[in-house]
Order: C-alpha cells, then structure tokens, then sequence
C-alpha cells in the first residue's frame, strides 16, 4: 500500500476494473435469447477497448463484469475512454476502504478505491519532438541527419 519510489513515499491505490459474474453470459445470440438467461450489460458491452486487446477481451466479457473507475469531475463520472487523460497530473480527493488480511504472523494490506473527485485538473501535457531542452535555451528545429541516400550522393564529388 505504501510504497517508495524515486519521488518519495507515496500510497498505492487498487481498483478492480473487471469482477467475475454471478451467472456466466452464454456465448452465442442463439443461448442470449433463452428466457431467464443472463443477458449483457450496456457497460460491458460499450467498454472501450484498443483493437490490440479486442481478443482477449471477448474471452472475458462473458464470463466478467465491467467497472468504470469512479472518477468524477464537476460531478459528472468521466467515461472510461477519456480516464488516463483526466487524471494525469491532477490533484484529486480519494475514498476509500484499507482491507486487511492476517496469514499466520504476516500482515498485508489493500486500498481499494471507491471514489476519485477531481479538484484540480492536471497541468496538459504535450510530447515534445526534442529529448531534452537546447543548451542555450532556444528553442530551434531539430538537426536533421543526412540519410544514406544523401550520403552516397556526395561522397563521389569533389570540390575544386
């Protein structure tokens, strides 16, 4: 829970986005259409997911549930698409409940997140095609290197 980094201590909170169903969704339109059968929900359904991850996400949305993080800004909960870049930066107020488990003589800890208020937005961040600022402080486009097209082109001329 608490933990150390390169800027201080600091508390790590925990939120499970996914919780195992009570009834698992049958897999096909045909077993969906039974009557009494589980049906999805729209939060599941309409999750936001990047097409590098679709897969593995049909494996799971039967059989899990989706949970937004309870981030509210304004008092509007933020949708789970625009999260990372709401929260980045930003100073936010955070509720939440500390589980405690006991194994024999070891005891650990979880904070598990119940509900995220924005206070202060985060500063926008920009990438930036330069690694590091210039020495001298100005601000210049980026040296471009010659290709090896460029290259062959003159290193058979000479000057006279």
């Amino acid at each position: 829970m608490i933990i150390k980094d390169v800027t201080g201590k600091m508390v790590r909170l925990v939120k499970n986005v996914f919780t195992t169903r009570v009834a698992v969704i049958p897999d096909s339109p045909h077993g969906q259409s039974q009557e009494d059968t589980p049906q999805m929900d729209d939060e599941t359904r309409f999750w936001p997911i990047p097409d590098d991850f679709a897969k593995e996400f049909d494996d799971i949305k039967y059989s899990h549930l989706a949970h937004p993080l309870p981030l509210y800004d304004d008092g509007r909960l933020v949708e789970p698409s625009h999260v990372n870049e709401v929260i980045n930066g930003a100073i936010v107020e955070v509720h939440f409940a500390i589980h405690h488990w006991q194994i024999g003589n070891f005891s650990t800890f979880q904070a598990n997140i119940q509900k995220i208020t924005m206070l202060r937005p985060g500063i926008g961040h920009r990438t930036s095609d330069h690694k590091r600022p210039h020495p001298s402080g100005k601000v210049g486009k980026p040296e471009m290197k010659k290709t090896r097209h460029e290259t062959d082109e003159t290193c058979g001329q000479t000057s006279t």
